[in-house]
């Protein structure tokens, strides 16, 4: 019964993740709205959480948006007017208490809407999380609300006149447990995350650091540092970079449990603690941890130390767990402790996130050995979480690759992955990209493309939605078949990609820009709202920074290569124009995007690591170059000549 009931949900609504427990029908369905008149309204807890009270109002907000009635929020037990005898429960009032046992086993985020009989619909979690989840659900299912992109005109709510509740009861919870991208630049894209169910719930960054701080530690246990070329390193300040703890010294790990125990004292709601190693490498070298590692390097080229931390932090989670026995403990499986250790089976509570760039698994090979670092992480850890690099910004072409995202989120699953977290720093003007992610690591069984066609529906209309689909095709197909493929971009030696390189551009070519430009225009011809043209002309203000980049780099590249006959001089000559005009161009769109909530960039390309991605580093555009060719070619002559009078300084 239990397995036909998860797929006739299944069917239902492709944002069920379905670990339902039960359905039931009441006689009728429960109106809400009719013909602009409010037929029910909403009730709170007598003594609401904020998190029940917020969930309850934007319930209410984005109904009244939708049809223009407003459905009051009431707290249980005040008065409410008689003439309204519908009403929907959000939180654990004293009728969500009664159905309290279809949440038993639930996960925090995961949340009930259900019929209590045909005048009374409760949405209740076992969280404030779930009760809020359950809120954005009924929206998206009853409503039709999509949070497709941050600000102004980024949702999308159709106009209703009625607004009626299926009589099936709805389970669900999530696939992965904790969920989280980093970079989100501001508060409007924070909102939008948290509308689309993104929910933090493990730690696991670099944090040995502050677990045993250098400022007190060097003068306190300075043998807790690391032995590097037989002297003691004793870092000069706080820094978490190029130094680890030495794991085999006397008393380290009885003190990370002292250290562990009162920072959960401290942080009675803290449901994790992070082992992260701090970042880059700095191991130690003393024989006694040596003696515990392998002896081998790490797929990556570097020396493998899994066997020495593992053991330690195994060590340390037993101590905290004594006293703590629910808490979780994160880590960062990262350059030397990337790959699972040899001799010790990781305790339950540790939660490893193993660090990669997915995109890569375009490439069979490198999907091949991705696949074989997770199942053998599989086999020496329960639960795993994945750390991924899915970088919108600086990248200068959008990064989209919905359809590989979607096979590795369903793989992970498969194999153990309950946690997520990326490097996102959003360029939004790749559209449903974060969207989609986080659809998928919610419930990675959903269907990619059902998804992207609801996107692009919902964002632009349906006769605009096919341009956007091509356009985004366009980018899908270049960086899953191209970029990684024979390009002098692509390296297989760190986990991320190098997104702090233009080299990617070199295999972008100029019919791809004309083609995106003339989609996106027609898409934009295509709209029928004010708010889909809106969000069209917004995906065509980022595509500018694109397609400024494209023509400025590969300009100055051009400018590098032999010029071997008039085809390539002419050639030159228009690469040349082109990239001269949107050098300025392109700096104005930054400049401006900086003050835009939306199209700001993150991870600016004015960052000191990135000044590879900045036009003054890609040459100057000058047609000296075609001057020989000057006497060789009519054509070319007569194209300089042009150029002379309309006042080209050459």
């Amino acid at each position: 019964m239990l397995k036909k009931t998860i797929f006739i949900l299944l069917i239902v609504s492709i944002s069920s993740w379905c670990y339902c427990k039960e359905m039931s029908t009441i006689a009728s369905q429960l109106q809400l709205v009719k013909s602009k008149k409010a037929l029910a309204y909403i009730v709170i807890p007598s003594d609401p959480s904020g998190q029940e009270i917020y969930a309850a109002e934007l319930l209410s907000e984005y109904i009244a948006k939708s049809t223009g009635v407003e459905l009051f929020v009431h707290t249980e037990g005040t008065w409410m007017p008689e003439e309204i005898q519908n009403h929907v429960h959000v939180g654990m009032t004293s009728v969500a208490k009664r159905i309290a046992d279809k949440l038993k086993g639930f996960d925090d985020d995961g949340y009930v809407i259900h019929p209590v009989d045909d005048k009374t619909l409760v949405i209740v979690g076992p969280t404030d999380w779930g009760t809020e989840y359950g809120v954005y659900e009924f929206l998206e299912r009853f409503v039709g609300v999509r949070w497709l992109m941050p600000g102004e005109f980024g949702t999308y709510i159709p106009k209703l006149t009625q607004i009626t509740v299926s009589t099936q009861t709805i389970c669900d919870e999530p696939a992965c447990f904790s969920r989280l991208f980093s970079g989100l630049y501001n508060q409007a894209q924070r909102d939008w995350a948290r509308h689309n169910r993104m929910h933090q719930r493990i730690s696991f960054h670099h944090n040995l650091l502050n677990l045993f701080p250098p400022e007190k530690y060097t003068k306190t246990h300075p043998e807790f540092f690391p032995i590097r070329d037989g002297k003691r390193f004793l870092p000069s300040s706080n820094t978490q970079h190029g130094w680890q703890p030495c794991f085999s010294a006397p008393g380290i790990i009885e003190e990370a449990v002292k250290n562990i125990k009162k920072f959960f004292v401290e942080n009675p709601r803290a449901t994790s603690y992070s082992f992260g190693v701090n970042d880059s490498a700095g191991h130690c070298q003393c024989a006694q941890c040596q003696a515990k590692d392998s002896g081998e390097d790490t797929y990556l080229g570097v020396k493998d130390v899994s066997d020495r931390y593992y053991q330690w932090c195994n060590a340390v989670a037993e101590g905290v767990l004594e006293e703590y026995p629910n808490k979780y403990f994160g880590l960062l499986a990262y350059r030397s402790v990337i790959e699972p250790p040899n001799k010790v089976k990781i305790n339950d509570r540790i939660i490893p996130f193993i660090c990669s760039d997915r995109m890569t698994w375009a490439l069979p090979f490198a999907c091949e050995q991705g696949h074989k670092l997770a199942e053998s992480w599989r086999k020496a850890s329960p639960t795993v979480g994945w750390y991924d690099y899915i970088y919108g910004t600086p990248y200068m072409v959008p990064r989209v690759y919905f359809h590989q995202m979607a096979e590795n989120y369903k793989y992970g699953y498969e194999n153990g992955v309950r946690a997520h977290y990326a490097e996102a720093y959003p360029n939004w003007g790749e559209g449903p990209k974060l969207w989609l992610s986080l659809k998928l690591q919610w419930n990675p069984n959903l269907d990619v493309d059902v998804l992207l066609k609801d996107w692009y529906n919902a964002c632009v209309g349906k006769d605009a939605s096919q341009d956007i689909a091509a356009y985004y095709q366009i980018w899908e197909d270049f960086w899953t078949k191209k970029a990684l493929n024979n390009s002098t971009w692509y390296s297989a030696e760190w986990e991320y990609l190098r997104y702090d390189t233009p080299e990617y551009l070199n295999d972008v070519t100029i019919d791809m820009i004309q083609q995106s430009r003339k989609l996106l225009e027609s898409a934009i011809s295509k709209t029928k709202t004010h708010d889909q043209k809106m969000r069209a002309k917004l995906l065509l203000r980022a595509f500018e920074y694109y397609e400024a980049s494209v023509y400025t780099y590969l300009s100055s590249q051009k400018y590098n290569k032999k010029i071997s006959n008039e085809t390539d001089a002419l050639e030159f000559i228009t690469l040349t124009l082109q990239g001269g005009s949107m050098v300025d161009k392109r700096i104005t769109l930054l400049a401006a995007f900086e003050n835009d909530p939306v199209l700001v960039h993150p991870s600016s390309i004015y960052n000191k690591y990135h000044y590879p991605l900045r036009s003054e580093a890609w040459g100057v555009a000058s047609l000296w170059p075609v001057y020989p060719w000057l006497e060789e070619s009519q054509k070319v002559r007569s194209r300089i000549e042009e150029i002379s009078n309309s006042g080209w300084n050459l």
